[in-house]
């Protein structure tokens, strides 16, 4: 399965381990213009949620995904028919009749659901009144520390973002901030690409989205996203908007959550997960939160480094850098893409979490490619094959968890499509621990997923 950027760049991190010090040409991502696309947007996690930052100047977009948050419902996908038939499809094999077994296959035991989709959940959106021109850009994400950074001067004035996701803290952290008293003026809203309502009131935005229904499977999840805004400025709600004026600084914590409890229950208080989330916050400055995403991490990351010698391009802005690679002497180009391995892992994969899929844990799209779930006839295997090289072993224990999940759900596909003890899983799953074959014979007929 080609352009997954996620695992490709994961695949990357299991060729080097080293011990070495740290520093700017392999431990930081910069740019000196906002992201365009979402593949160009920075991406913070911490499992639970992830978080793109496109680092825009009037206007910011930071698109949010909460990893329980998929289509569809509890439900299985073992087929009724494949039993009676199964003796027939041996048969057939064994005799060299490929295609006839192939025909019964994608018409009796590949009968759907084909997997549920991971979703996109929304958007903070941030409108910023300031001049549209700028100057002095730079938008990095700093792979040793775990935090994107956006900065700039406009009016005369020097605007600074920083957004974390926070690892013990579970919530997304945003500070902002001018040098010039008085001057951030801005408005944040909510947006998705799915049914959602929002509400403000205080200083309090959220946003509850809609799953979405799937080849029959009713949606039994609904995401509900709530950001608190505290300032030195101005604060009013308006519209379903909270409305900043006046300001110096400010900070914006974000918590998520679903009704999801696991792949057979869905009778989870999204509302008071995310209250819990933001209640266990309150009182703590950027600085103090900053501090314990910062500890909480280097606790992992910090196990292992890579440091190679950099080259003449070094220097320049990553897409640049990346560009100008082949051929180059810009060694420590590949140390970047084995730490921004490591940290796109540690940001995705966590204790207690999902697993990362196909994706990680960031998704703008409705309708991703491949559902954005987990292929384990190899993609699932090749996001965690530098877990143990790396030192990141609690990044795998959502993997193990999800393998115990479907030896459950698959010892009841092994009895009813194949009338075996034991489990079994095909090539693909997804949040509802699916262990039927999907997709078509050619790939789907795989009974070694387990």
């Amino acid at each position: 399965m080609r352009g997954k950027l996620f695992i490709m760049t994961v695949l990357s991190a299991m060729v080097f381990s080293a011990c070495a010090g740290k520093d700017g040409f392999s431990d930081r991502l910069w740019y000196d213009k906002p992201a365009v696309q979402w593949l160009e947007a920075l991406p913070v996690g911490n499992s639970n949620l992830g978080a793109m930052v496109y680092g825009g100047v009037t206007e910011e977009e930071i698109q949010l995904n909460e990893e329980t948050f998929w289509s569809g419902g509890p439900h299985n996908n073992n087929s009724p028919r494949s039993l009676e038939r199964l003796g027939e499809v041996r048969n057939l094999i064994f005799e060299g009749h490929e295609d006839e077994a192939k025909a019964i296959i994608d018409k009796d035991f590949i009968v759907g659901p084909h997997g549920m989709r991971f979703l996109p959940m929304c958007s903070l959106k941030m409108t910023f009144d300031i001049p549209e021109e700028y100057s002095d850009y730079e938008r990095s994400l700093d792979l040793s520390d775990a935090v994107a950074e956006v900065s700039f001067k406009s009016g005369g004035v020097a605007y600074s973002r920083k957004v974390i996701a926070s690892l013990p803290d579970k919530i997304l952290a945003v500070m902002l901030h001018s040098d010039k008293k008085g001057a951030l003026d801005f408005t944040i809203r909510y947006d998705s690409p799915l049914a959602f309502t929002s509400s403000s009131e205080g200083n309090c935005l959220q946003a509850i989205v809609d799953g979405v229904e799937q080849e029959g499977i009713p949606a039994s999840l609904k995401a509900l996203c709530r950001t608190i805004v505290e300032t030195d400025g101005e604060v009013n709600a308006v519209d379903g908007a909270i409305v900043v004026k006046g300001a110096t600084s400010a900070v914006l914590r974000t918590a998520a959550a679903t009704n999801f409890v696991n792949y057979h229950d869905v009778s989870g208080n999204a509302d008071a997960k995310v209250s819990e989330l933001l209640s266990s916050t309150n009182g703590q400055s950027f600085k103090s939160l900053l501090s314990r995403h910062k500890s909480a991490y280097h606790e992992q990351y910090d196990r292992v480094s890579l440091k190679l010698e950099p080259g003449e391009t070094s220097l320049l802005p990553t897409d640049k850098r990346l560009e100008a690679f082949k051929g180059s002497d810009d060694m420590a180009m590949v140390a970047l893409m084995y730490n921004y391995g490591r940290y796109l892992l540690i940001s995705s994969s966590q204790p207690g979490g999902q697993p990362a899929n196909l994706q990680g844990v960031w998704n703008k799209e409705v309708m991703a490619p491949w559902d954005s779930k987990y292929t384990i006839n190899i993609n699932a295997e090749m996001n965690y094959w530098p877990a143990e090289v790396a030192g990141l072993y609690e990044s795998e224990e959502p993997l193990f968890s999800m393998i115990g999940d479907l030896s459950q759900t698959g010892s009841v596909t092994a009895r009813q499509m194949y009338g075996c003890r034991g489990w079994v899983a095909h090539h693909n799953t997804d949040i509802w621990r699916i262990a039927g074959p999907v997709d078509g014979s050619d790939w789907g007929m795989y009974p070694n997923g387990g």
